[in-house]
């Protein structure tokens, strides 16, 4: 019973690890992706102000 107790311990803290892992990547993935459009906004405007 006990063992059977630990092993289900460590499956939960492996899902709980996992599901850290997958919000902390769509976090990134979301800075990304926000660090990308405001590049091309400040590139944009630098255009707009400066045309040749």
């Amino acid at each position: 019973m006990a063992k059977l107790n630990r092993t289900t311990k460590f499956f939960l803290y492996g899902i709980i690890l996992i599901i850290i892992a997958v919000l902390l990547n769509l976090q990134v993935q979301n800075w990304n992706e926000t660090r990308k459009a405001a590049a091309e906004e400040q590139a944009t405007t630098k255009a707009v102000e400066n045309p040749k």
